[in-house]
């Protein structure tokens, strides 16, 4: 018959390590059906460790219950690590031994061999010997053949441990010591390490860190394991890092819980060649540099994959991921959902540093590659360096290749608190692009955004590097934010996006257009809306035509509500609705404040209109075949040095309607009638209507 093996804690103080069946399913640290499927006869394998009584010396002599200055030291046991020795507060010159009984009583052939491990504070200090071995850290002997037994019970050694604190030992010192045996049938593979619950993967964990990095190994999870939201201690260390291959078997691990410093994550160091097929439930993850629930760090031989985060939370200050902090490795086909991570600045001597390079999959990415990962339903926040995928991603021998990423109903969040004047980042798929190649992105649902500062194309305006095609985009401005539109055709969404709104939080900040001519806003979607509220809205050009100077919305539905704009507005939207509601015009220049282009649907309402020059034109310049505009008018005031309040100057006319609330009494050159024809289209007066005001011929 065939059996499945699976991972033993192998020792015990009185009786463990007996793990029988009456058809003999042999379990082991070190195999699984895959990798090594074994023979099994009828029989048992049964390795037991026992400790005898522990005596204790003080500088050679010896004593009772504790050592002379007061210090303990106990033995005990522990279903998951086998015999544990704990001992606190030794001082120079304290000591104790003890024996360990190593028993066979297994009815079949059998593999076993001795494992220690050694932590506590200032452990390196104690002289400890195993059998005559010096042990520091970790240690395990070789795999040892033990012939089956008639039944009984026959000892294999009995071997001497000694624990030393020796005399010239600059300070006292803590420890925590684990001894178990760990035993297989002897036609088992020795390769695999199997787990199958919490006790099994801390006791994983703890060996790793004292310097069993499993090369050549794979540890494999047998079953899902919830943590119960316990302290984990992260696997790896600076010293001392996983290098084996780990395979989740799609296996679950819930309720991860880290609060930690540097390297938070269920790996703190991650060298192996491979992890896969594992997926993380309600983790709880906080650092500060390097944070992810699956990597802190992995290396750049590393490849994960099929690593899924759910439910989770992880917060820290640099390099901030949900499946690596910080990564030059191979990052694919992951997935994030339902989550949330956050990344902000801590003090650095006087100041303050940091809080960036946070992405749903990665922070720090460069060289290898991100390849089909997925971030749904995610928020993502810090001060800068904020990606819906990667936080930041640096060429450093190559450009590293972001290929084939989705994104769905990303929330992304820039908060300034605590800033210290960097320059800002954030994208939808890469937050800060220092030299990588992004390329077949899927991009959809919802894109909410709150931001302090900072240029927000990455946002709203699809990129080579940032798509923004989602369904809606949201963007809620905290403080002072820009737009880059000096290229004359940018356009905000994607092809499916209906809306694009940004509106501020207080109705004080400000919304710049930065530009070296044009001022041009527009939708890559021809029937979607553009929205802005609350706001007061500008742009660097200082002069030129309209069509360059002024902020002009072009070729979309735009909605305009409780929006100062500090310098004139065009509404260049032949065929699309333009709504304005509450809001102020500002000119200082001898223009018009607001220019709408023939051939639109504009309903005004709370306009004010402040202007050194003109207020309102409708015009047909630059317009091959105009249509005629339809203009309602209602609760606003003018003030304006020249022309009327309305002057039309279109072949196609216009249909006007002047409701209830305008005042046009200072509009200098004419406070009774508020529409004119421009005096070089007279000839189409009688396609220019009225409702509610009078209109006359400019001149006339």
């Amino acid at each position: 018959m065939k059996a499945e093996t699976k991972m033993i804690v192998a020792a015990a103080v009185v009786a463990a390590l007996c793990l029988t069946a009456v058809t003999s399913v042999t379990q082991s640290w070190f195999s699984d059906e895959e990798h090594a499927t074994v023979d099994v006869t009828t029989g048992k394998v049964d390795i037991k460790a026992e400790a005898g009584e522990i005596s204790l010396y003080s500088l050679g002599l010896e004593v009772s219950d504790r050592f002379t200055n007061g210090g303990t030291a106990a033995l005990g046991y522990s279903a998951a690590d086998g015999i544990t020795v704990t001992a606190s507060d030794m001082t120079p010159g304290d000591r104790f031994d003890f024996l360990m009984s190593v028993y066979n009583l297994s009815t079949v052939s059998t593999l076993y061999r001795m494992v220690c491990t050694v932590s506590g504070e200032n452990s390196s200090e104690f002289s400890i010997s195993v059998g005559g071995a010096a042990i520091t850290g970790y240690f395990s002997t070789e795999w040892a053949l033990q012939a089956a037994t008639d039944g009984g019970e026959r000892l294999i050694e009995a071997v001497a441990v000694s624990v030393e604190l020796p005399v010239e030992a600059t300070q006292s010192a803590t420890l925590s010591m684990t001894l178990r045996a760990e035993a297989v049938q002897s036609n088992a593979s020795t390769d695999m390490v199997g787990i199958s619950n919490a006790a099994e993967l801390r006791a994983f964990a703890a060996e790793v860190n004292c310097g069993n990095t499993c090369e050549g190994k794979t540890v494999k999870l047998l079953a899902d394991i919830d943590l119960e939201s316990e302290e984990w201690t992260p696997i790896g260390t600076s010293t001392y890092s996983f290098k084996g291959t780990f395979d989740g078997n799609g296996k679950t691990i819930s309720n991860l819980n880290i609060s930690a410093g540097d390297r938070a994550g269920f790996f703190a160091n991650f060298s192996g060649p491979s992890a896969t097929s594992l997926n993380f439930d309600h983790a709880s993850v906080i650092g500060r540099e390097s944070v992810a629930v699956f990597a802190a760090v992995s290396s750049p031989t590393s490849t994960i994959s099929e690593i899924s985060v759910d439910n989770s939370t992880v917060v820290g200050g640099h390099w901030v991921g949900s499946i690596v902090g910080y990564t030059y490795g191979v990052i694919e086909k992951c997935q994030v959902s339902n989550s949330s991570l956050s990344a902000a600045p801590y003090p650095v001597g006087a100041s303050y540093d940091n809080g960036d390079k946070v992405g749903g999959i990665v922070g720090f990415k460069s060289n290898g590659g991100v390849y089909e990962c997925s971030v749904k339903d995610t928020i993502v926040k810090g001060y800068r360096d904020i990606g819906g995928v990667v936080g930041i991603a640096v060429k450093d021998n190559y450009d590293p290749v972001i290929s084939k990423n989705s994104v769905e109903n990303l929330t992304i969040i820039q908060s300034s608190e605590n800033r210290y004047g960097s320059s800002i980042c954030f994208g939808t798929i890469v937050g800060r692009d220092s030299g990588c190649v992004v390329e077949d992105s899927t991009i959809s649902g919802y894109l909410k955004t709150r931001v302090d500062e900072g240029e927000i194309n990455r946002l709203i305006c699809s990129t080579s590097s940032n798509p923004a095609g989602f369904d809606t985009i949201e963007v809620v401005l905290n403080g002072n934010a820009s737009i880059d539109v000096s290229d004359a055709y940018i356009k905000f969404g994607g092809p499916n996006t209906s809306k694009v709104t940004i509106s501020g939080s207080e109705g004080s900040e400000i919304l710049r257009l930065s530009t070296t001519y044009w001022s041009r806003v527009s939708m890559a979607n021809s029937n979607a809306v553009l929205t802005m509220n609350n706001l007061h809205v500008t742009s660097d050009q200082e002069s030129g035509t309209w069509n360059s100077y002024d902020i002009t919305f072009l070729n979309c539905n735009v909605s305009l509500k409780d929006i100062c704009f500090e310098k004139a507005v065009a509404l260049d939207n032949s065929e699309f609705t333009s709504v304005l509601e509450n809001v102020s015009i500002n000119e200082s220049h001898d223009y018009y404040a607001l220019w709408i282009v023939a051939g639109g649907d504009v309903t005004i309402d709370g306009l004010k209109v402040n202007s050194e020059g003109r207020a309102i034109k409708i015009s047909d310049q630059y317009v091959t075949e105009p249509e005629k505009t339809t203009l309602s008018v209602s609760n606003s005031t003018f003030v304006s040095k020249s022309k009327s309040a309305v002057i039309v100057g279109s072949t196609a006319g216009a249909d006007i309607t002047w409701g209830f609330g305008n005042d046009i009494s200072n509009v200098s050159a004419d406070t009774v009638n508020a529409v004119w024809v421009d005096e070089d289209w007279k000839d189409y007066d009688d396609l220019v209507t009225v409702t509610g005001c009078s209109k006359k011929i400019e001149g006339a």
